[in-house]
Formats: structure tokens, sequence, C-alpha cells
């Protein structure tokens, strides 16, 4: 069979904030960015970065659009 490429998410989430304390953001973004991207990946389940298809974002942000102001979704 085809292996998707991927890898695990709580590996990508751990180095998209390396790149973003790297790029100097502040503690409170990184605290802010590390909660939303906890929050993603336990709404959607996934486990595999490969399964995070376009389809499965967008079902999740439309998801907040009862819960948060269009500024925080973005």
């Amino acid at each position: 069979g085809h292996k998707k490429a991927g890898g695990h998410v709580l590996n990508a989430v751990d180095a998209f904030l390396l790149s973003r304390r790297v790029a100097n953001h502040s503690s409170r973004t990184l605290e802010i960015y590390a909660a939303n991207l906890a929050r993603f990946a336990r709404a959607t389940r996934l486990l595999d970065t490969a399964d995070a298809s376009a389809l499965v974002v967008q079902r999740y942000l439309t998801g907040l659009r009862d819960r948060l102001k269009p500024i925080s979704i973005n």
C-alpha cells in the first residue's frame, strides 16, 4: 500500500512553536498558539499531519463560528 507522508501532530505543533519562538514571538502569543493547536487536535482527533486535510480544517473553523469572534478565528 501507499503510505501517506506525514508526521505526528504533536511533533508538528512543537516545530511550529519553536519556529515562532525563534521569530521572537511573545510568550503569551506562544501560549495562545499552543492552546489553539491543542484544541484543534482534540476536536479533530488528529494524530497524523497527513490526515489534516483542508476539509478537516475548514469544518473545524466553521464550528468555531458559534463560539468565537471572527478575528479570533482568523
